[in-house]
């Protein structure tokens, strides 16, 4: 029997511990409806994990919903796009929670694209390009887990 998980970002306190750990949030307050916000953006990235790697319990419904749900979340959680020669940055715009979720969502993103641009150079479906610990995917999907 797999182990049961801990809800890391089941409320304000959590959701504001685990920003600590990930040092993504400093002291900022979090409140009951970010935390809620923050699961349903991982659930909306766990599915599109998942429909990446072509799990075959992923309905086209569920996608459907998540891709609705992240684009939402785009609106709602601007990030910043930083280029030069030395190289591009994505990260969250503002602070709080909100910048919080946006950089989980501009890191997922860039894990989007990794992945999908693996799978065209490898000609493989079902392939997830091997990132950070730290990008938006795993950031949730650490979470997810415990």
């Amino acid at each position: 029997m797999p182990p049961s998980r801990v809800e890391r970002l089941g409320s304000a306190g959590d959701f504001a511990q685990w920003t600590r750990e990930h040092a993504l949030g400093g002291d900022a307050v979090v409140t009951e409806s970010e935390a809620a916000a923050a699961r349903e953006l991982r659930s909306a990235l766990l599915t599109m994990m998942m429909a990446q790697v072509s799990h075959p319990n992923m309905t086209e419904e569920q996608v459907r919903n998540a891709e609705q749900q992240l684009a939402h979340a785009a609106e709602l959680y601007p990030v910043k796009i930083t280029l030069s020669t030395a190289g591009s940055s994505v990260a969250g715009q503002g602070r709080g929670a909100a910048g919080v979720l946006g950089s989980v969502l501009a890191g997922s993103g860039s894990e989007c694209v990794g992945v999908q641009r693996e799978r065209r150079r490898n000609g493989r479906r079902g392939r997830a390009a091997r990132r950070s610990p730290t990008t938006g995917w795993q950031q949730c999907a650490a979470a997810h887990a415990g």
